[in-house]
């Protein structure tokens, strides 16, 4: 292809692509295209049914809270798991969606275990509607962002056609945390003009606009291992709270949130931790905090230069969610910092 041709299908289509993220219809379409092919990766679905913290959860919460004589819906079914725990509860019609190809897969491995009670389902969930309203829609539309799986659009969209008015969505009640961290020894990625490298500094590039052109998407914002975190500053508090039961439209989550944040230990802040924690009910939930059991989501960083923070030192930090599906939309900022002193029940550290 000439490179002229080429040059201007990349530009129209960047150009579409802008368009269509200019709404919410058109970023929920655009998510939908780029995740048809995702979870098409039989080593991803090994890697979700080896997390014990994430299918020991989901198992005992469908014990529960499935009850025999229900009809449930599965969102985004996968390999057919949360669906197959259903169906040994319900005993009635189970209806697992997924748009990818893997479908067949998770249709066997149900035949294979007896359960014939599933229609397996191969369709994106808002082109579905059962013959009748169900009384559960269970799903794990939970990315590594908690919101980086089209979670509001598509389960409250199922809410609103597919579910009775008494039905319930599981899980629904999640809580998203941004707190500081400091980083172990050697896991640190200074920015280029923070230090130093024998004797050479870099400082002259900090606010360099050529240099800025080169940022990745993920400059501010990558993912880490769990392993490279070493301790949590603050007592954790959630940034965010929602529960899906009781929400008719993502409009109603919002987009800017903030909150103050206290130094209960002293360390260096070498960014904050993204990671949200699931709920199930009074006493089933779990977390993806670095410092909690290991999960196959993965943590994010947004870094930030390092500073050194005091006991009792506090400031307040701002999150805009222009996308909620997508991350290198999101921006973080630090606002001002004083001391604060400490109650004895904040200085308690959870780590």
């Amino acid at each position: 292809m000439h490179p002229l041709v080429n040059r201007a299908i990349r530009s129209a289509l960047q150009r579409g692509k802008s368009m269509l993220r200019a709404t919410r219809a058109g970023r929920s379409l655009l998510y939908d295209l780029n995740n048809r092919h995702e979870f098409t990766s039989l080593l991803s679905h090994e890697r979700m049914l080896a997390d014990r913290v994430r299918v020991d959860a989901y198992h005992e919460a469908i014990r529960r809270h499935v009850h025999p004589g229900q009809t449930v819906i599965d969102l985004g079914t996968g390999t057919g798991i949360l669906a197959m725990f259903a169906a040994r509860q319900s005993r009635a019609r189970v209806y697992a969606l997924d748009h990818s190809d893997f479908l067949g897969v998770a249709r066997r491995a149900a035949r294979h275990n007896g359960l014939d009670g599933i229609e397996f389902v191969k369709i994106n969930s808002r082109e579905f509607t059962p013959p009748q309203r169900v009384d559960l829609v269970i799903h794990e539309q939970i990315g590594d962002e908690l919101l980086t799986e089209n979670m509001l659009d598509n389960l409250l969209d199922l809410k609103k056609r597919c579910l009775k008015p008494e039905g319930r969505i599981l899980p629904a009640v999640f809580e998203l945390f941004l707190e500081p961290v400091q980083l172990r020894s050697g896991r640190r990625i200074p920015y280029l003009w923070e230090e130093p490298v024998h004797g050479l500094d870099f400082g002259i590039l900090r606010n360099d606009r050529d240099a800025e052109r080169f940022k990745p998407p993920d400059y501010d914002c990558y993912l880490l291992e769990p392993s490279a975190f070493e301790m949590l500053l603050c007592k954790p508090r959630p940034l965010l709270t929602f529960d899906l039961n009781r929400m008719d439209s993502p409009r109603q989550l919002g987009n800017h949130f903030r909150a103050r944040k206290t130094a209960s230990r002293p360390g260096r802040m070498d960014g904050l931790a993204l990671y949200f924690r699931v709920v199930f009910d009074q006493d089933l939930s779990f977390d993806t905090s670095p410092l909690s059991a290991v999960t196959h989501w993965r943590s994010r960083l947004f870094r930030v230069p390092a500073r050194r923070l005091e006991t009792g030192e506090s400031f307040e930090i701002e999150l805009d969610l222009p996308d909620p599906t997508n991350i290198h939309s999101w921006r973080m900022r630090i606002l001002e910092s004083h001391h604060h002193e400490l109650s004895p029940q904040e200085s308690a550290t959870q780590v």
